[in-house]
């Protein structure tokens, strides 16, 4: 519950609580746990501070936004700030916090509906920032921050062929020949078992 309510922008009726987090459950039933759960969430934050921290108004309820913070506030804030921009040295602090907020899957030990969309959105948000600072950091030379930042792509996404030859672009910038083997080898497998594709001409060319 306090995470429904804490990841909501705006205020949310007890019917659409309950939809969302009580699914299937009997009205009756799904109310009574409803109503004993914020009671107990309302108490549990009581012992952090004497004030309010969800609002019940018009029978809607919501966090008292003045009072609460969260990585995910400042992680869509940074990236409406900064992912549209070329990455410029400015960009590249602001991309690397935001990529450093990203900790995995948002809410990965929930399991609800509403999660989804928001966790798929909030991956491809990180997907994009690590591609910029992977990009960048390889036409700066910077090999080694160029393949902190893709590899977990390449992880995300294993049968991307671009993300494979940014990468071994990388790794021959280093000089590790078994590393840029490894890559190819890895996507070569990938693409086999998952798609029954082979690499490219081009990507073979590169490797």
């Amino acid at each position: 519950l306090l995470a429904y309510l804490a990841h909501r922008t705006e205020p949310a009726s007890p019917e659409r609580i309950l939809e969302a987090l009580w699914p299937g459950v009997e009205r009756k039933k799904a109310s009574t746990s409803f109503h004993s759960t914020m009671y107990r969430l309302r108490q549990a934050l009581r012992h952090v501070s004497s004030t309010d921290y969800i609002l019940h108004s018009g029978k809607r309820y919501q966090m008292a936004e003045s009072l609460v913070s969260t990585d995910r506030k400042r992680f869509e804030r940074l990236a409406a700030r900064v992912l549209k921009e070329d990455a410029s040295p400015e960009a590249v602090s602001y991309l690397e916090e935001m990529v450093s907020l990203y900790r995995g899957e948002y809410l990965m030990d929930l399991d609800y509906v509403w999660v989804i969309q928001d966790r798929e959105h909030l991956k491809q948000l990180y997907s994009d920032a690590s591609m910029k600072l992977g990009c960048y950091y390889l036409k700066e030379g910077q090999y080694s921050q160029a393949t902190k930042h893709l590899r977990p792509l390449v992880a995300i996404n294993p049968v991307s062929e671009e993300l494979c030859c940014l990468l071994m672009k990388a790794y021959s910038g280093l000089g590790d020949k078994l590393a840029i083997t490894k890559q190819y080898l890895d996507l070569k497998t990938a693409l086999a078992d998952e798609l029954g594709l082979i690499p490219s001409a081009a990507t073979r060319d590169l490797y």
